[in-house]
């Protein structure tokens, strides 16, 4: 999840990781985190990397839900595996998930496939969306430097432009980057 001023989801997943220990009387040992990096899109999650190493530690993970865990079912399943090799349970802050049993092992299986498709669903549907708004030739993205959007269209903002005129007068002419980056204000 993300962790900016407009959000409040990964506090909110901290809180109820939190309750849920002080419900069952558990000790909470540790909390690992990956902020802002996606469970999807293949790139490594430092905070479960330490956390799957460390799991001799640790008698359950308690996560938010099974989607902030895994996005993928095949990782779902070897994250189970690893934990029932470690004698470790996997409990989710939303749903009785007792991965010790035959139909909780059932249950996570089927609950990681429905994480990996509804974020399959969601990266069609963001997909279509982009598409649908670059085919309106709206602009898609963060706004870069220099520029604004008006009516869903960038246009040059004229004193950012100036800074980046300067900016690159500066650079060619010797500046270092931190003076360039006092010229950008940034």
């Amino acid at each position: 999840s993300k962790e900016t001023e407009d959000t409040t989801s990964p506090e909110r997943q901290r809180q109820a990781i939190r309750r849920l220990c002080r419900d069952r009387e558990w000790t909470l040992a540790e909390t690992f985190e990956d902020i802002d990096v996606s469970a999807y899109n293949g790139h490594r999650r430092p905070g479960l990397e330490r956390l799957l190493s460390r799991l001799a530690d640790f008698d359950a993970i308690v996560f938010w839900k099974l989607d902030r865990l895994s996005r993928s079912s095949v990782e779902a399943g070897q994250i189970a595996e690893r934990c029932k090799a470690d004698g470790v349970d996997l409990v989710a802050t939303d749903m009785n998930l007792d991965t010790t049993s035959a139909g909780g092992k059932f249950i996570y299986t089927v609950l990681a496939a429905a994480g990996e498709m509804e974020s399959s669903r969601i990266s069609e549907r963001s997909r279509s969306m982009m598409a649908y708004k670059r085919q309106l030739s709206e602009w898609v993205g963060r706004t870069p430097y220099g520029w604004k959007v008006r009516d869903k269209h960038l246009v040059p903002d004229r004193s950012q432009q100036a800074a980046l005129r300067r900016a690159a007068r500066a650079f060619v002419g010797g500046a270092t980057f931190a003076e360039v980056a006092a010229i950008l204000d940034v």
